[in-house]
């Protein structure tokens, strides 16, 4: 230790000589050795953890006590006390003690001088302090009192602006509580100095958005400057210090922050400093800890309130982030605080002793909070993925973009966006705007996302233009948005009176700038004629709105320059359409064509989820009558070709197709000329126009009878019934050409009557396929004729969803009387055409599925394994890089389940009695290890604790009824789960038993899964779509019998019986 050190351990003592006490070296923390407490040495100790005061526990130098000036005038008053009687003392003394007098006179009075020395630098610290600079509001002085007395308006005006900011929903703190500030605020105008310049600084930000909402309301008699307010709650912070102080510091400052982001809005450059101060101060004070830890000791409404005030701030960090192009400051990995309660201020207050979270489905402001915290570490990874070293992988995307259509899918009804105009008339604006925030920021995500796969040097590859298109139906979706929002504020809209929102649309400016850019180098040639007219009117208005806005926000002015080089873009591309110069009246019906339109040849087709219809038109100068194009299709296509360089050969087709696709007799006469050699001259075909060939096929095949098998009874042959084809399609439902159909190893069994699944007879069997939609009825908007979907066959009832469910064709649910009428209702599906619920015929992307990954029909019918074993990984809760347990893993279903989770990034541990047959399984995928069961549960235990030593995070069991009479796997795997572990109980099993204290003292969560939600199901689509799921032969799946007729179904069912392994199936193809 250095000796010097010794030299600040000395004690002052007016009687007592210096002293140099012992050198040892110091263990206690300073705090404590104030206190003179005992000290645990720990860093920070126990004593400073149980008051709170984790960030003030210090070991070394124990700080000087400064004595307060009161302390100082009662030492000097008591030195002139002992000055006076020294002196009468001397007078009545005799000349012996005149030296001792003498001596403690003059040692009083150096004793005066020290302190009178003492108070002069003492003094003249503060006046230093004063003149240093504050990094963040630089030579801004702190305020005093009367100051601030000053700068407040009468209470009449205080009392308005206040409520004028509360009743603003929108731009309200979800940190600052009605009730617990309305006592606060009583207490400053009762007695101003008792309370804390923090507090003050709270009071000037909220009186700062307060002004800015009675301005824009036109409420205050005379305007207010909010930047004044906003001035007096910086000086207020640094009168407070901020930076030292432990309550109220991170709560002003983040209101500070909050207030002048809703003001300055992104124009602001210091803001993101600010909020990276704020993001840091709130670490060192501990808020991005959960405020249950036993070393923090706070109320239920204090541990509220911080989780509050961290979601703020992660909130700003993110949108800091974004606006700037730089890294989150906030990581996952060492946050965790959990999210906002969904609580109104009328819930708790100081006193509550505990919450009452309301459901998230409950319409409340802070739900809107909620789904945004939940969001925030999802965009926080994709901005690392975006701007990360490493090179951005597509399946990392896809994950990420998984995750956020989760996020999104899970948004409750009345927070999902939708029109202004459309919403209803109770709804609140700050609702309204709620929608647009989420919409907003969903939209950016994705963006974000897929920016980096924008391959300007390659157009044509496949990655860059899907993300181009997701990129650009985000950027209609933002900009879409922001123009309904800018008009219902106009005088007579919905948003008029609350007008003051437009505040706030320049702190958002950056979101819709950070969705268009991605589009800026994005040429437009592909743009559909009839799209690219709506588009560039939506874009022309968006840039006015933005111009206007340009001398107040730069990331508007950014985003107007952005639009106008789009809509530059669009303007050239539609500079191809060409007029045809001779009559073409024989290529359209009338209805089919307008006055307007009659010499132009439209190639039409219509993409998915409603997008407008493309139109592509094209002059010939020489064009033979119509026969000539079904005599010679390529004399068409070359000439076509020949006359627009910029038209490919395999566009040139497709116009003839389209054209012949308005004269329907002539179908067959087309589709017999588009021979396999056509196709490989023109590989793309199907690409450019798939729409034509699947709504051509579909008209085709739309039959008269329909054929469907029935089991009368059981262990009687089944009936091949015919009836006629419905020619009406109720509302709410679909008619479908069945393509494909299960046909599952239990149904010969069942038949028979030993089955252990329920239904009535007679019996319609068939419960999922892949069918091509034929009409739909009334209420349909994204399912249309045409389109390839698959049919879920798990069917509830649309007014009991939760309490009746049926799997048609298969399982009546037990044979309750709602159930059995929903069965009923909704035949199984070996037939040729079938009617079903809209709700469960989810749209298959056949460009992608069919025409590039090239899968059969029969090879999309295996969606409905996964399905069931999605539905138990969604419930697991199952991550990228965790140990789950498959039991048994040799069966149809428990395979899938394994497949799917070791191709999302887990590590599987596969049970089962033979490991060989797991082999299919082990080959294909590295990550699913193979463990053969002996039957002795140490042995077994040892085996699995030997792969995962620290337990593993889930077990998910699919055990059949057979596995009843040796539940064995059950046990062990129970067993072999982390603290905290969980297990998800998917198969058919009967009276088992489990290890009851086992699982208690673990903490061990037990969920039972039957099948799966519409939301997985369509999350499982779109990872087949993207490639992260594969099906067919590349991943080991085989449809054995390669699709029987439904007249082979004895042939059928005795083919399934012995297909159980891992990967096989068994299907119709009507």
């Amino acid at each position: 230790m250095n000796q010097d050190l010794s030299n600040f351990t000395t004690t002052f003592r007016a009687s007592q000589p210096r002293r140099i006490k012992r050198n040892r070296q110091t263990v206690s923390c300073c705090s404590c050795r104030l206190r003179k407490l005992k000290c645990d040495r720990q860093q920070p100790c126990g004593a400073c953890r149980k008051r709170g005061e984790e960030n003030a526990c210090r070991f070394g130098q124990a700080p000087k006590r400064v004595s307060s000036s009161a302390g100082k005038d009662e030492i000097q008053k008591e030195l002139r006390h002992m000055r006076l009687v020294l002196e009468a003392l001397a007078e009545k003394s005799g000349t012996g003690r005149d030296v001792s007098h003498s001596q403690l006179a003059e040692s009083i009075n150096r004793m005066q001088r020290a302190l009178d020395a003492d108070e002069t630098t003492v003094s003249a610290e503060p006046a230093n302090a004063q003149n240093e600079v504050d990094v963040v509001f630089g030579s801004l002085s702190p305020t005093t009192i009367f100051e601030i007395h000053k700068a407040l308006p009468s209470r009449q005006a205080t009392d308005s602006m206040i409520a004028a900011y509360f009743n603003a929903r929108y731009l309200t703190a979800p940190f600052i509580h009605a009730h617990q500030f309305k006592r606060q605020y009583e207490l400053f105008w009762n007695s101003p100095e008792s309370v804390h310049f923090l507090w003050i600084s709270i009071l000037f930000s909220v009186l700062a958005i307060g002004a800015v909402v009675t301005n824009a309301k036109g409420t205050n008699p005379i305007p207010v400057d909010p930047l004044a307010y906003l001035n007096m709650s910086a000086r207020c912070l640094l009168a407070g210090q901020y930076l030292e102080t432990e309550e109220l510091s991170i709560e002003a400052l983040a209101m500070y922050s909050h207030s002048r982001f809703t003001i300055r809005g992104s124009q602001d450059v210091a803001l993101h400093s600010l909020c990276g101060m704020t993001v840091r101060l709130a670490q060192l004070r501990g808020y991005h800890r959960v405020p249950s830890d036993p070393s923090l000791v706070l109320t239920p409404f204090q541990a509220e309130m911080r989780r509050r005030v961290w979601f703020t701030i992660q909130l700003y960090d993110v949108l800091c982030a974004f606006g700037r192009g730089l890294p989150s400051l906030i990581h996952e990995d060492n946050c965790h605080t959990g999210h906002p309660t969904n609580v109104t201020d009328d819930d708790f207050d100081e006193e509550s002793t505990f919450l009452c979270p309301r459901p998230l489905t409950d319409p409340q402001s802070m739900a809107a909070c909620v789904y945004q915290s939940m969001l925030l570490p999802i965009l926080r990874r994709i901005i690392r993925h975006a701007l990360g070293l490493k090179a951005c992988t597509y399946p990392d995307a896809i994950l990420l973009g998984h995750e956020l259509e989760t996020w999104y899918l899970s948004i409750p009804p009345y927070l999902r966006a939708r029109s202004i105009r459309s919403t209803a008339f109770t709804d609140q604006s700050h609702t309204v705007m709620d929608r647009i925030m989420l919409e907003l920021l969903y939209s950016m995500g994705n963006s974000i996302l897929y920016r980096p796969f924008l391959d300007l040097t390659k157009p044509q590859d496949q990655l860059s233009q899907v993300s181009l298109a997701i990129c650009r139906k985000m950027a209609m979706r933002g900009v879409r948005a922001y123009i309904e929002v800018d008009r219902e504020l106009q005088r007579g809209g919905r948003l008029h009176e609350d007008r003051y929102i437009a505040i706030n649309l320049s702190s958002s400016d950056f979101m819709v700038w950070k969705i268009l850019a991605p589009l800026e180098f994005a040429d437009c040639p592909d743009m559909p004629m009839q799209e690219s007219s709506n588009v560039k009117g939506m874009l022309e208005t968006a840039c006015q709105m933005w111009s206007a806005r340009a001398a107040t926000s730069m990331h508007a002015s950014e985003a107007s320059r952005v639009l106008r080089v789009i809509s530059g873009q669009i303007q050239i591309a539609q500079h191809f359409v060409l007029e045809i110069p001779y009559d073409t009246s024989n290529f359209y019906r009338a209805e089919d064509m307008g006055n307007d339109n009659q010499h132009k040849l439209v190639s039409q087709y219509e993409e998915n989820e409603g997008e407008p219809s493309e139109a592509l038109a094209l002059s010939v100068p020489k064009a033979p009558p119509f026969d000539a194009l079904l005599t010679d299709i390529d004399w068409v296509c070359q000439s076509l070709a020949s006359f627009a360089p910029v038209l490919t050969m395999s566009r040139a087709l497709s116009i003839v197709i389209s054209a012949a696709t308005c004269q329907m007799k002539r179908h067959q006469i087309i589709i017999s000329q588009l021979t396999d050699a056509h196709i490989n001259i023109y590989p793309t075909l199907q690409r450019i126009n798939p729409f034509i060939l699947t709504k051509m096929a579909a008209q085709e095949a739309f039959p008269e009878i329909t054929r469907s098998l029935i089991v009368p009874a059981f262990n009687e042959p089944l009936v091949l019934e015919k009836s006629l084809t419905p020619t009406v399609t109720a509302p709410g439902t679909a008619l479908v050409r069945i393509l494909s159909t299960s046909v599952r190893p239990h149904n010969r069994n069942g038949f028979a009557g030993k089955g252990f699944l329920s239904f009535t007879l007679p019996f319609a069997p068939g419960d999922t396929a892949v069918a091509r939609v034929l009409s739909v009825g009334d209420g349909a908007v994204a399912v249309k004729p045409g389109q390839l979907v698959f049919i879920n066959g798990f069917v509830a009832a649309r007014d009991d969803p939760d309490g009746t469910r049926v799997l048609i064709g298969l399982h009546d649910g037990g044979g309750k009387a709602r159930d059995v009428e929903i069965f009923e209702l909704y035949k199984g599906l070996w037939r040729d055409t079938a009617t079903m619920p809209i709700e469960n015929c989810l749209v298959l992307n056949e460009a992608i599925l069919r025409d590039q990954m090239g899968y059969s029909y029969a090879d999309l019918n295996y969606i409905q394994r996964l399905a069931v074993a999605y539905g138990s990984i969604s419930a697991a809760g199952l991550r990228t890089g965790e140990t789950v347990i498959v039991a048994p893993a040799t069966g149809h279903f428990s395979g899938a389940v394994a497949e799917i989770a070791a191709q999302i990034g887990c590590r599987v541990i596969a049970l089962s009695r033979s490991a060989s047959k797991l082999e299919p399984l082990t080959s294909r995928y590295p990550r699913i290890t193979a463990l053969e069961l002996t039957g002795e549960t140490e042995k077994d235990l040892a085996a699995i604790r030997k792969l995962c030593p620290e337990g593993a995070d889930t077990f998910i069991d699919i055990s059949p009824p057979q596995a009843t009479a040796s539940p064995h796997h059950l046990s062990v795997s129970l067993d072999s789960l982390r603290p905290f572990g969980r297990a998800v109980f998917l198969g058919a099993m009967l009276g088992v038993s489990v290890n009851y204290m086992g699982i208690m003292t673990r903490n061990i969560t037990i969920k039972g899964q039957f099948m799966y939600t519409r939301a997985e199901l369509v999350s499982l689509i779109k990872l087949i779509e993207t490639g992260v799921l594969k099906l067919g032969k590349d991943a080991g799946h085989e449809t054995v019998g390669g699709g029987f007729a439904l007249e082979h179904w004895e042939e059928a069912l005795v083919v399934a019986e012995g297909a159980t392994a891992w990967g096989q199936q068994v299907v119709f193809t009507p």
